[in-house]
This record gives C-alpha cells, structure tokens and sequence, in this order.
C-alpha cells in the first residue's frame, strides 16, 4: 500500500511539473511576442517612412535601376518598374492591413492558433 501511495504521489508531481513547465513556456512565449510587437510598434514610423519614400521615389522617378555586381546600373524598363511599383503599393497595403498589431495582440484576425 505505501509503494502504491508513493508511486501516485510521484505520478502526481511529475504531472504538477510538467504542467508548471507548460505555464512558464506559455508565459515566456506570451512576453517574447509582447516585446515583438512592441519593438516592431517602436520601428513603425522609422519604417512607414522610408517605404513611403521608396514608394514616391519609384512613382515619381522614370529612371530607376537595380545596381550590378560590376557596378554598372541596369535601368528598369516599363514592365519592370510597374511590377516594382506594384509590389512596393501590395506591401504598403500589407502593412496597412497588419497595423492592428500591438501589444498584448499577438493573434492575427481570420487565422486561428
């Protein structure tokens, strides 16, 4: 009867602790996104900014070129610049769509865990 005992005292701490671990990784998971969102929020206008630029330069400019490894520029041509134009608008509206993150909000709408 004592082994028994003892062997379901040992079941149930092992069980306590691998639920307490399960907590702790939770809880450490849950502050590592916490700090991500909040590093990313910090960066936000630093990064608005400059794909805001790099979006007017692209529409405003006629002549841009992609720079090769001899240092030679290669100029984009018209179907070129409008897919270049296109992508920078898609992560513009990207990044639109996402500035719901923040804080504490580490869930994404529409995507279940």
């Amino acid at each position: 009867v004592q082994r028994e005992y003892s062997a379901q005292q040992t079941a149930t701490a092992n069980q306590l602790n691998s639920s307490n671990q399960r907590i702790a990784d939770n809880q450490s998971n849950q502050r590592a996104a916490d700090q991500v969102a909040k590093d990313l929020e910090a960066t936000r206008p630093d990064r608005c900014k400059k794909a805001r630029e790099a979006y007017e330069s692209s529409i405003n400019s006629r002549r841009i070129y992609r720079e090769k490894p001899n240092g030679e520029r290669e100029y984009l041509n018209d179907a070129e610049l409008a897919q270049l134009r296109n992508v920078m608008f898609g992560e513009r509206r990207l990044r639109a769509a996402f500035s719901f993150v923040r804080p504490g909000n580490t869930r994404l709408p529409g995507i279940q865990p």
